[in-house]
């Protein structure tokens, strides 16, 4: 009975690490992940889940981009992992580019900076008052879908976009 208990306690949401709820809140599996005002890396390095994530934290503060580099270094995830120093404007990406955008600080990017960069159905993770808020971007309505490598069964490589 204590080794279900404990499992149970071990096992609940309520323990489970930051980066861990983040992802599995948002729903997300894979891709671009961007990580606005990450603090010393730590989460930064723990939302790349597996190999299907890359991941990008960006910090105002640039006399600790050095050493976090250094953590990530130390951690083993360089290259999967970045860190870039931010200049609280523009989000340093192209638009519809990422998958998923975790913001600390809900007023440090603007609605339509975090719609420019996310791709359709993308998601981004809020921080407002100490709980995350998940925002999705809607599929556009004048983009069609591919249901196939080459649109769709009849292999016609054209699509009905407007």
């Amino acid at each position: 009975m204590k080794r279900l208990l404990l499992s149970f306690l071990f096992l609940s949401p309520a323990l489970a690490d930051e980066a861990s709820d983040i992802l599995s809140q948002s729903g997300v599996e894979g891709g671009i992940v961007v990580h606005v005002g990450c603090g010393d890396g730590t989460i930064t390095q723990k939302l790349r889940a597996n190999d299907s994530y890359q991941v990008q934290g960006l910090t105002k503060e640039a006399d600790k981009v050095p050493a976090i580099r250094d953590a990530i270094y130390k951690g083993g995830v360089s290259g999967a992992v970045a860190v870039s120093e931010w200049n609280g404007k523009h989000l340093p990406y192209i638009e519809n580019y990422v998958n998923l955008l975790v913001i600390e600080d809900a007023a440090s990017v603007s609605k339509e900076e975090i719609d420019r960069v996310l791709t359709p159905l993308g998601v981004a993770m809020v921080k407002k008052g100490g709980v995350w808020e998940k925002i999705t971007k809607a599929w556009p309505k004048d983009m069609d879908e591919w249901t196939h490598y080459a649109y769709d069964s009849k292999g016609n490589p054209t699509s009905k976009d407007l």
